[in-house]
């Protein structure tokens, strides 16, 4: 699956049910969510160095292996094949193999035949512009001195995933070729995630392993370095098919992201549809705001923000001249989310009902704003704190610095 060389558009090219083989070429277009026809493909697929170009190398018909290059193009509005190279005889063909494109070069990494893979001490290159392939050695990762993975090397491969990442690859997972050792054909499943550089042209396995070994899945990284593998079969007799997602980041992310994940264990929804409709909170601006609409009325401008601060320090809630106290800034955020913005949101789904059941030309104006979502209703449990007296003490930051000396 690639993306097409519009934004609102992604392209699938050939695959198999497992009973059947396809070579299409289909696309799927985001703008009115339909899926046309295109051509016919035949097998690892990138984007070319441009964005309206293609790359198909490999593959098999279930019986044939191929290794050669095909290229879908298009212009002036139509698409287009043509045959960059084909292998040469002392080349395999195989299937199941991945391709990054780095530069004007791209990169073959593993695959192979159910009888045999191909090793990945020495990497397959296909030029671009010469269109011509080339074997370039690579090194290994010194720190590794073990006979599991061959002197620093990872082991040959097939049916794994390969994504790029920067100016390195990083392999993940996969398997080796079919075994019959115990009469029954199975194969050894690999659970190592491998870094490799396109500059230095060297290996260096990464510090963890997939939570869950698989082979024949996914993977994909995001803009702030998570590593997403997707799916993939689970055991050695390719019985068990498997739709888990697995997550690692290989670089720290932002803090917005960390702090996403640590609310994360603590939200509950049952649905893809529950989840969309959460939506970051605005409490503490929604505080502000409501003491300092309370203080502008005896107030002027100038001292409205300071005032507003000087309530939430108190912990006293002043919405609709609630007057109550809470042990906490936290306590007085989830004490508005469950007993005063409630009535904030049947104000609205009324105002909603009756915007709808206008003249159409009316709708669009007369459609309330969306009231605040709120953080501490998502809780299970849920936090709906106790009041308490004006006068508790608050042990704050203060309570713990040293005295001077008198």
């Amino acid at each position: 699956m690639l993306r097409g060389p519009d934004p609102c558009s992604f392209y699938v090219i050939g695959g198999t049910t497992g009973h059947n083989f396809f070579l299409d070429v289909d696309k799927l277009s985001f703008s009115d969510g339909k899926w046309s026809w295109l051509n016919e493909a035949q097998a690892a697929m990138l984007r070319g160095p441009d964005p309206c170009s293609f790359y198909v190398i490999g593959g098999t018909t279930g019986h044939n292996f191929f290794l050669d290059v095909d290229k879908l193009s298009f212009s002036d509005g139509k698409w287009s094949w043509l045959n960059e190279a084909q292998a040469t005889p002392n080349m395999e063909g195989r299937y199941r193999l991945e391709a990054v494109l780095h530069d004007d070069l791209i990169f073959l990494f593993g695959g192979g035949r159910p009888d045999f893979v191909t090793e990945l001490r020495t990497i397959t290159v296909f030029d671009t512009k010469n269109k011509t392939f080339v074997e370039l050695p690579t090194l290994p990762d010194e720190t590794l001195k073990s006979s599991n993975y061959e002197d620093g090397y990872p082991k040959g491969r097939r049916c794994h995933s390969v994504t790029k990442w920067k100016r390195k690859v990083i392999l993940v997972g996969g398997c080796s070729a079919d075994k019959d050792d115990d009469d029954v054909r199975h194969v050894e499943m690999y659970s190592d995630v491998w870094s490799f550089d396109l500059d230095l042209l060297q290996w260096t396995k990464m510090p963890f392993e997939l939570a869950v070994p698989v082979f024949f899945h996914d993977a994909a990284i995001t803009r702030e370095g998570c590593l997403l593998v997707w799916g993939g079969v689970r055991d050695i007799y390719s019985s068990h098919r498997t739709n888990i997602g697995q997550y690692c980041y290989l670089e720290p992310p932002s803090l917005r992201t960390l702090a996403a994940l640590a609310l994360r264990p603590y939200i509950k929804y049952n649905t893809i549809e529950e989840a969309d409709e959460l939506r970051l909170s605005c409490v503490m601006e929604f505080v502000r705001g409501i003491c300092s609409k309370q203080m502008s009325k005896s107030a002027p401008p100038a001292s409205t923000e300071p005032m507003a601060l000087s309530l939430l320090g108190q912990n006293r809630c002043s919405f609709g001249g609630c007057q109550q106290y809470f042990a906490s800034t936290d306590d007085l955020i989830a004490h508005i989310e469950f007993t005063h913005i409630p009535s904030l949101e049947e104000e609205y789904r009324q105002k909603l009902n009756q915007a709808q059941s206008g003249t159409e030309e009316n709708r669009a104006s007369a459609t309330p704003n969306l009231p605040l979502s709120c953080v501490y209703r998502l809780f299970r449990p849920a936090y709906n704190p106790v009041p308490c007296e004006p006068d508790v003490v608050r042990i704050n930051f203060n309570h713990y610095r040293k005295r001077t000396h008198e």
